[in-house]
Formats: structure tokens, sequence, C-alpha cells
């Protein structure tokens, strides 16, 4: 990502707990910003999400709240 080559990322997020994070990148990702595109889900309940990369750091970062509703 260092060099600006990467336009898209995928994530695959799948429904493991390991009891402590993972860092995904060695470097800092202070200067990029991913936009969400796309979202899938498997039947296994793991998630695909497809982002976008913004290289030029003028990407508003929105931080917030949100409630999850269930019918349980």
């Amino acid at each position: 990502m260092k060099a600006g080559v990467v336009d898209k990322l995928y994530l695959t997020v799948e429904p493991i707990v390991f009891g402590q994070g993972i860092r995904l990148f060695n470097e800092s990702l202070d200067n990029y910003h991913l936009k969400l595109i796309s979202t899938q889900q498997a039947e296994s309940g793991a998630l695909l999400l497809e982002y976008s990369v913004d290289y030029s750091g003028s990407a508003k970062t929105e931080t917030g709240t949100f409630e999850v509703k269930t019918n349980i």
C-alpha cells in the first residue's frame, strides 16, 4: 500500500473469536481511508467486505454509535 498501487481491498471476516486482535498491516494506515463498497455473507456466517482505498488523506473520518435490533 505504501507504493499507492492498491485500489481495492477484500477482507473476509470469519465467525471465530481469537481473544486478541490480529494486526492486518505492519505499516501505519493513518493516511489511508477505506470506503465500504459492498458486502456479501456466506452460509457459514463469514463476511466478504470490499473496500476502495483513498490515498489522498482528505476523506473525513466519521465516528458514532449504532444500535442493533434483533427479533430474538
